[in-house]
């Protein structure tokens, strides 16, 4: 196996701020894709001068895109988003870039420089609009619907190339074409129709609520029940093989050298192993990968930035020769990502109806 290491063609996947002002059902702030806030969510961003010194220029000039978007925060709630786009593009004309956002934050001033700095295929915004005034609201809890409106006027009235992807839940799958017609209207470049993850048909989003409530503790638990709880976890994906000896994972990201940088200042392979367990299940996912990290002699932040660099984080045995050579083994334990790579990449997955 070759080293993780980013070249000409390398994407970089950089989620700015885990701040989100949305309550969406299925984010991973969300427990157990229970439409409730967590009480405690530790919001984590970025400081412009930190992402200067971790992307300086000469590291620029040999990356082919970034794309602003993450697992559990929205990019427009950096504030200096603005600044940041302006940093890459002065160093790198041809670096591609994609944000992505629920369009409901940010300020005027915000969004006319936005949109005179992403004019293009290669420079564009994606607004995540899923349905009209009366159903964006039931999954895209707490975004209200003028300021998007706002929002987006401003960043298209000033240049901006804006997209608009639309989730086809069931309560808004009727207002699609009405949603294309407005998108068109209004001056988007590209409207788009995508179906949601299957977790989420099973939510009856009009009896959402804003309820609170703890995360378990699981400093009482042993060793051996948070390796339990984790493999659990992802008995659901084990079932959807017919055979583990047949499946072959085909990595998305590892011909590409793509990484996932999140906004805690970890370096993962992807945003779906930076997902692990993120919030679900108290957390035992990530504790449980962890914990084997470190019974094989790393560091408990080997991954992280303000521990080490991003060279030395990709040329660590984990990205160079542990993850690779997991996607052969014949059983799934941690080391297959939870079931995380099976199910994002096995190529004989079969997706619950």
């Amino acid at each position: 196996m070759t080293t993780w290491k980013l070249g000409k063609k390398s994407d970089i996947h950089l989620e700015l701020t885990s701040s989100c002002q949305a309550k969406c059902p299925h984010c991973s702030r969300i427990f157990d894709f229970n439409p409730k806030v967590p009480g405690s969510f530790k919001v984590d961003s970025w400081d412009i001068e930190e992402l200067k010194k971790v992307f300086p220029p000469p590291l620029l000039q040999d990356i082919r895109s970034f794309l602003l978007c993450g697992n559990s925060g929205d990019p427009l709630a950096f504030p200096d988003i603005a600044e940041f786009i302006s940093y890459l593009r002065s160093h790198n004309p041809n670096l591609k870039i994609s944000i992505h956002t629920n369009g409901g934050l940010g300020n005027q001033r915000t969004w006319e420089k936005l949109g005179g700095l992403l004019q293009s295929r290669d420079f564009f915004l994606t607004f995540s609009i899923d349905g009209l005034k009366d159903t964006n609201h039931l999954y895209r809890i707490g975004v209200q619907w003028q300021k998007i409106m706002e929002n987006a006027k401003t960043f298209i009235d000033s240049g901006g190339f804006a997209a608009w992807k639309f989730l086809s839940f069931k309560h808004s799958r009727h207002q699609v074409a009405d949603a294309e017609r407005l998108a068109r209207s209004m001056g988007f470049k590209l409207f788009y129709v995508k179906e949601p993850h299957p977790g989420t048909h099973s939510i009856d989003f009009e009896k959402s609520t804003n309820e609170t409530f703890e995360l378990e503790d699981l400093s009482h638990r042993s060793d051996k029940e948070i390796e339990n709880m984790a493999l659990e976890e992802v008995s659901g994906a084990i079932e959807n093989f017919s055979t583990l000896e047949d499946v072959k994972i085909s990595c998305k990201v590892f011909e590409a050298r793509s990484i996932y940088v999140d906004s805690h200042k970890m370096v993962w392979p992807c945003c779906w192993i930076g997902n692990v367990g993120l919030m679900r299940k108290g957390g035992v996912l990530r504790e449980e990968f962890s914990r084997k990290m470190e019974s094989l002699g790393f560091e408990k932040n080997f991954n992280h930035l303000s521990y080490n660099s991003l060279d030395k984080i990709l040329q660590s045995p984990f990205f160079e020769h542990i993850l690779p050579e997991s996607w052969s083994k014949k059983n799934v334990d941690s080391f297959r990502c939870f079931g995380t790579c099976l199910q994002t990449c096995g190529q004989s997955y079969r997706r619950p109806d």
